[in-house]
């Protein structure tokens, strides 16, 4: 009822919310309970990092290809607001463009099945992502990563800018599963460790 309130809608149609989000994975309907946020472990993480890697390969070398000039400028963009954050060590502006940054990459590629499948995955990571990135040090390095997709995309350089996202990719799942240890649980809740 608290939900009912808070959004404004009846019981029906937060429920059928609740069932489209138990089917995404994000929650589990317990019974006498309610709606709870689904942990995730260690492997289940690997597996959708994995496959988040993968549809934006795809979606850098899409739009290296066919470089559409509105999401190149709003790239560029993004790129450079991203390094003004950096230098400033602002990390919750850095990261929140480098969110908005990845996913112009995707939206840019023109394929509305790829936009949809990230969209639903990173339902799923952006809880680790997010806990991993308040561990990272912000530095100069991931701007540097950046860079290299941009200038592959850029370019028109289809296989350069799949490679450059996916040497930047291996990096941040590298530096995610090793915030989260082999076996470990991640808690709904907190993001933390819940061994």
């Amino acid at each position: 009822m608290e939900l009912c309130h808070e959004f404004g809608v009846s019981r029906t149609p937060l429920r059928n919310v609740l069932k489209i989000l138990e089917v995404e994975g994000l929650i589990e309907l317990v019974p006498h309970i309610g709606a709870v946020v689904t942990p995730f472990d260690s492997p289940d993480l690997a597996e959708k990092l994995d496959v988040m890697s993968g549809l934006e390969q795809l979606a850098a070398v899409r739009i290296a290809q066919l470089r559409p000039p509105e999401a190149l400028s709003e790239i560029q963009r993004l790129h450079s607001e991203m390094n003004l954050a950096a230098l400033d060590t602002d990390r919750t502006r850095y990261y929140a463009l480098n969110d908005e940054f990845h996913r112009a990459i995707v939206l840019g590629s023109g394929n509305a099945t790829l936009s949809k499948m990230h969209e639903t995955i990173m339902w799923h990571v952006s809880r680790a992502r997010n806990f991993a990135n308040e561990q990272e040090v912000l530095g100069v390095r991931a701007a540097e990563h950046h860079t290299q997709i941009v200038e592959m995309i850029l370019s028109g350089d289809a296989e350069g800018a799949r490679l450059a996202m996916r040497t930047h990719l291996d990096d941040v799942i590298s530096n995610i599963l090793a915030r989260f240890g082999p076996e470990q649980t991640i808690d709904s809740e907190t993001g933390n460790d819940a061994a």
